[in-house]
């Protein structure tokens, strides 16, 4: 069956023709999600795609051995790859009390540092304004995880807006009146923020709709599109001047939310954790 996906993948026509080939999203060396003869497979597939040249791959580190890179470069040794693993932040806290992801920073780390061992660049899935977190925190939070990661050596991260849904803690928050999704001020914020040696490794994301999202990333209905745009066409081009004429009067609303005062983190989670078991209770 997981082979008939595969082929399925590569069955279309357009994709012999081009030079990046991303597979994830999927723990490639979890052999609970793709068993051995499956992911060997995917190297065969992919090696007989004459166009590829750079591979995308995914892992939580755990699953990153010496073993399996090994394997990996010697099915894939003409092609430039990157392992992403989904770092979501750099504190420690933040992710074990809003992402409950399970590894700490110094376990991502050594990865990198494996993954490079064998040539291999190494990515970051990066989030903004993770559950329970205000505007501020989320765009602080980031901004420090861009840079921490780019100077462990990163060569490129994807911070993505969190978005809501369905059958997560998010949405029960967001059902409450407890969470947002991140402005796309704030994603536009957070590049201006990152020195540009930092800004260069990051693309953005997580600002598109799609059909397991209940809501994303936005500003106002004037705007948001525009903003899009602009935000897509940074990933093309990293031009931050893109955003330098950009304006709408929904920008009042999203400093309020960035100066806004709030309680304490552990505070809040507090109030919060009640709040979500409570829903679970009542369901």
């Amino acid at each position: 069956m997981l082979k008939e996906q595969v082929d399925a993948a590569f069955s279309g026509g357009q994709i012999g023709r081009y030079e990046v080939v991303a597979f994830y999203p999927c723990s490639l060396w979890d052999l609970a999600e793709v068993p051995r003869e499956v992911r060997l497979y995917v190297y065969d597939r992919i090696r007989a795609l004459d166009a590829a040249k750079y591979i995308i791959l995914e892992s939580r580190p755990e699953f990153i051995t010496e073993e399996g890179l090994s394997e990996l470069r010697a099915c894939l040794p003409k092609q430039e790859l990157v392992v992403f693993q989904g770092l979501e932040t750099a504190n420690d806290g933040v992710r074990g009390f809003c992402a409950n992801k399970g590894y700490t920073f110094a376990e991502f780390s050594a990865k990198v540092q494996m993954l490079h061992d064998f040539r291999i660049m190494a990515g970051a899935q990066l989030m903004l304004k993770l559950p329970f977190l205000t505007e501020a925190e989320g765009v602080a939070d980031a901004v420090n995880s861009i840079r921490t990661c780019s100077k462990l050596g990163i060569d490129a991260m994807v911070l993505q807006g969190t978005v809501v849904c369905e059958h997560t803690v998010t949405k029960l928050l967001h059902l409450k009146g407890r969470f947002r999704p991140p402005w796309l001020w704030s994603i536009v914020e957070v590049l201006k923020r990152v020195e540009e040696v930092h800004r260069n490794k990051v693309v953005v994301e997580g600002f598109t709709l799609d059909s397991l999202n209940i809501e994303y990333a936005h500003n106002c209905e004037k705007c948001s599109p525009r903003v899009m745009a602009d935000l897509a066409l940074f990933n093309r081009t990293r031009d931050l001047g893109l955003f330098d004429l950009t304006r709408c009067s929904c920008m009042d609303d999203w400093r309020r939310a960035i100066d806004g005062p709030s309680m304490p983190l552990m505070s809040r989670l507090r109030d919060d954790y009640a709040s979500v078991v409570s829903m679970l209770a009542e369901s």
